[in-house]
């Protein structure tokens, strides 16, 4: 199952999800045989362009790229050969799911943001599940706190003491068992985020965890 190619249940439902214009156009992005990091975004909509693979992972000038790899996977000695860079959500919005909440609500912030794209999160969650179980990554690291709290709800991790807000869960390491899988989880904040006085002085303790993990520890198994 994994990654779809083709997928046309969000097009079914789009009278009652409420939006049109989607595109399963952004593929995945594995550069490696045996990639042992999987990285976990919310959406790939842009908002000037198209994105070709998540996270721009195939083009070195993008703001996106530089931030994964230039703050989180250099720093922590992991090669983009160690790396499957998914989204939670496949498709493609006309723009991006934080102004089309705006635009519905009147609110733009993560709670709207969550609120809008649960349906579709709902339909696509099958194949996050997919991913995981045949990837089999050794560590997951997801981007942003609306991504986090979706796996959180999903995959049931309030049994791991997860926390739901990224104030308070991000630069935690947590041993998680689901899916039938053992492997490390990481919540890591947005870029935008990195600016604020919580997050910035956590960083650099995340980025050893991170490290630790990916470079020494054995595979969890």
């Amino acid at each position: 199952m994994g990654y779809p190619t083709s997928c046309n249940i969000c097009f079914e439902h789009k009278a009652e999800l409420g939006i049109g214009g989607l595109e399963l156009s952004v593929k995945p992005f594995k550069q490696g045989e045996n990639p042992t990091v999987m990285l976990v975004g919310l959406n790939p909509t842009l908002t000037k362009k198209k994105a070709h693979t998540v996270f721009e992972l195939d083009n070195k000038k993008s703001p996106i790229y530089s931030y994964i790899v230039n703050d989180v996977l250099q720093p922590s000695g992991i090669s983009l050969n160690d790396i499957y860079a998914t989204n939670l959500i496949k498709c493609t919005f006309r723009d991006e799911p934080r102004i089309i909440a705006g635009n519905v609500s009147g609110d733009r912030d993560n709670k709207a943001v969550k609120e809008f794209l649960a349906p579709f999160f709902n339909y696509c969650k099958g194949y996050f599940v997919a991913e995981l179980q045949e990837v089999k990554p050794r560590l997951v690291i997801s981007f942003g706190e609306v991504p986090h709290q979706f796996i959180v709800n999903e995959l049931d991790l309030t049994k791991h003491n997860v926390k739901p807000k990224m104030k308070d869960a991000f630069a935690d390491i947590y041993q998680i068992n689901a899916c039938g899988r053992d492997f490390y989880y990481a919540p890591c904040i947005r870029v935008v985020a990195k600016r604020h006085p919580i997050f910035q002085e956590a960083w650099e303790p995340f980025i050893l965890r991170i490290r630790d993990i990916a470079n020494s520890a054995p595979k969890v198994e």
